[in-house]
């Protein structure tokens, strides 16, 4: 854009979200791994276990560091102590869910007539030089946070008539 040339291009993720005004930082190119204090890995994930938890156990049995992942499309999170040099350190895995339609609309494997996807967020925090993670779930679009309670909105019918789209 003419009036931020040194910006995002102008269809880019950040851009057509709005992100900078939001003040939010956006890292891609998407499947691209990104670090949070060189001490935990956000990636898109490649491993896939059936059943809930396993595939966060998974991710932990060879590793040393604390990763995020999105893949699955389901909420996971464990927890493995493992010996370092200093003595030792929890290192863990979170799959926070997703924020997709859960009703099938949503691309998946076929042949899955009940999908075991589930919505939430996470949320990682930095104290001194610890990690903390904390999985935040969304159930029956509420999500609750201390307490207080955020209903998400169906917003599609004023997509369609503001925009002229045929949102479905």
């Amino acid at each position: 854009p003419a009036d931020d040339l040194d910006g995002s291009p102008v269809l880019s993720v950040d851009r057509l979200l709005g992100l900078k005004d939001l003040d939010v930082e956006y890292h891609g190119p998407y499947g691209a791994s990104y670090w949070l204090w060189d001490d935990v890995r956000v990636h898109h994930g490649n491993v896939v276990r059936p059943k809930g938890g396993g595939t966060v156990t998974a991710m932990l049995n060879n590793s040393t560091h604390s990763q995020i992942v999105g893949h699955i499309h389901r909420r996971e999170h464990a927890c493995k102590t493992i010996e370092t040099s200093d003595g030792s350190k929890i290192i863990e895995a979170m799959s926070p869910g997703c924020l997709c339609r859960l009703d099938g609309a949503v691309p998946h494997a076929a042949g899955s007539s009940v999908l075991n996807w589930q919505q939430g967020l996470g949320v990682v925090h930095r104290k001194s030089d610890k990690v903390h993670m904390r999985l935040l779930p969304i159930v029956d679009n509420e999500l609750v946070i201390h307490g207080e309670v955020f209903t998400g909105v169906d917003r599609i019918s004023e997509l369609k008539e503001s925009s002229g789209l045929p949102f479905d």
